[in-house]
């Protein structure tokens, strides 16, 4: 059994590389600190939390939406602190463009910029996990063996008719959901339980 996430040694991070360099212990971050880009000046950035736990893709996710907001390229480096019940990364950026100006990040920027990035970059993998998580919810939906909310929906789409055309259900629903009826009313017509007609008309 390997160490555990606390015990592991913190070690730097960027934009595309996983391991930097051995940066030491995953403490003190100051401007004195050992970076990859020895004799540069360092800023600390940013204390960033992921929700979902996946530190560097948020980090990562952040520090890019940061790039567009200033509208300049950054060199950053970061590290993990697993050493508490929060885990979190610490980000410090170069405090020298590559061009050679000094980086002026704005203090409402630092003060309120940056964390409204981060939030927007949490509610946009919040959104995408729940879209795959509810995309993958239906797909079991339309080939369970048990009654679910796909055939409570094709059967009031049915009504009192004893047929519908599979291509019309789920019209004006949700894309996804009406994919979803789709391929469970065939599924049922498959295992001989389709609800009246409704699968058997499906064009070809």
């Amino acid at each position: 059994m390997g160490p555990s996430a606390k015990a592991r040694k913190g070690r730097f991070f960027d934009a595309t590389q996983d391991e930097v360099r051995d940066a030491g212990p995953p403490a003190g971050l100051g401007r004195e600190r050992q970076t990859p880009f020895p004799g540069s000046r360092w800023r600390r950035a940013a204390r960033l939390v992921a929700e979902d736990g996946h530190l560097k893709e948020f980090t990562r996710e952040t520090m890019a939406r940061m790039e567009r907001d200033l509208g300049v390229e950054l060199d950053w480096v970061a590290i993990d602190h697993h050493n508490t019940d929060n885990p979190h990364t610490h980000v410090i950026v170069r405090g020298v463009r590559r061009d050679g100006v000094e980086l002026i990040i704005p203090r409402a920027y630092v003060s309120h910029g940056l964390r409204e990035a981060a939030r927007d970059v949490a509610t946009d993998r919040i959104g995408a996990r729940g879209r795959e998580d509810e995309r993958l919810r239906l797909d079991r939906e339309a080939h369970a063996q048990s009654y679910n909310r796909l055939d409570q929906a094709i059967e009031t789409e049915l009504g009192k008719r004893s047929e519908i055309l599979v291509q019309r259900l789920g019209k004006g629903r949700d894309p996804a959901f009406a994919d979803a009826m789709k391929a469970r009313a065939r599924e049922l017509a498959r295992i001989g339980l389709a609800p009246g007609n409704a699968a058997q008309r499906d064009p070809v």
